[in-house]
């Protein structure tokens, strides 16, 4: 289940919400003041995936100095 952050119209708190993709889920309501006047908002997300391939010097430049977060050397 995806994890969304709702922020409330009434008293702005922003809140976390893993929200089902079924109809059947339950209303919204806000943490702090109870009210289901919510908007969702955008969020960054950031997924690590370990050291790309093309980012991986081997020593060959300059800015690595041989050490690349790779391990390469």
């Amino acid at each position: 289940m995806p994890l969304y952050e709702y922020k409330c119209k009434s008293c702005g708190t922003v809140s976390e919400y893993l929200v089902g993709v079924s109809s059947d889920q339950p209303e919204l309501v806000c943490t702090d003041c109870g009210s289901e006047s919510l908007n969702r908002m955008i969020s960054i997300v950031s997924v690590g995936r370990g050291a790309q391939p093309e980012m991986c010097c081997g020593g060959q430049s300059a800015e690595c100095d041989g050490q690349c977060a790779c391990g390469a050397m």
